[in-house]
């Protein structure tokens, strides 16, 4: 028999078909075929991990097609195929700096209606700059990723009330890393950045005035 097919056993993890008696009797002595199966397990278990990123599937079409871009490579088609090698696990970033806080201790602020947050983890910092716009509030910011040979800044970008809420304002960063959010309503978000070349990046309870 051949090898059984990757699709076949995306099918029985995802989707809870059974392999037949002699995909069966065929993974009882491969070891290729285990070791897929296992890598394919782990990888299904790592998206169960991160389900804090919450890539709902719109999202993940549009991740899918910022990264083709600079791959040089067909995207399979597969959705678990799509979030192999993006879905590596999340971590939170930590507040590092507040210009509101500087303002809070009477230190002035050149445009005080504007002010500055620096996000950080052990791999990637966060830099963002919100400013008033009619009401609202424009927020631009920048994904700084470790300086790998060939890595660059792209991301996409979500900000959402909550891990389950079914809308998003979303964006993507360019290759220096730079992005801009357009008419966000002053409140508490969920900001999640999900690079090319290292970890989704989860910036909790994100007050934005």
């Amino acid at each position: 028999m051949q090898h059984v097919l990757e699709e076949r056993m995306i099918e029985a993890l995802w989707d809870g078909m059974q392999f037949t008696d002699e995909e069966r009797d065929h993974l009882s002595l491969c070891a290729q075929c285990q070791s897929q199966l296992a890598m394919l397990t782990q990888v299904r278990e790592s998206i169960a991990v991160a389900k804090a990123s919450q890539l709902r599937p719109e999202a993940e079409e549009r991740l899918v097609s910022i990264f083709s871009q600079f791959q040089g490579e067909a995207v399979p088609e597969q959705g678990l195929q799509r979030l192999i090698g993006v879905v590596q696990g999340w971590v939170n970033a930590l507040p590092l700096w507040d210009s509101r806080q500087q303002a809070a201790m009477g230190i002035r602020n050149a445009n005080p209606s504007s002010y500055r947050m620096l996000f950080g983890t052990d791999e990637t910092e966060i830099e963002l700059m919100v400013e008033p716009q009619n009401g609202l509030l424009r927020v631009m910011g920048e994904v700084m990723v470790p300086d790998y040979s060939g890595a660059n800044g792209m991301a996409l970008i979500e900000l959402s009330t909550s891990t389950d809420a079914k809308k998003s304002i979303e964006t993507e960063s360019d290759a220096s890393g730079r992005f801009a959010l357009e008419r966000v309503p002053p409140g508490v978000y969920l900001m999640t950045i999900t690079p090319r070349y290292s970890q989704i990046v989860v910036i909790e309870a994100l007050e934005l005035t």
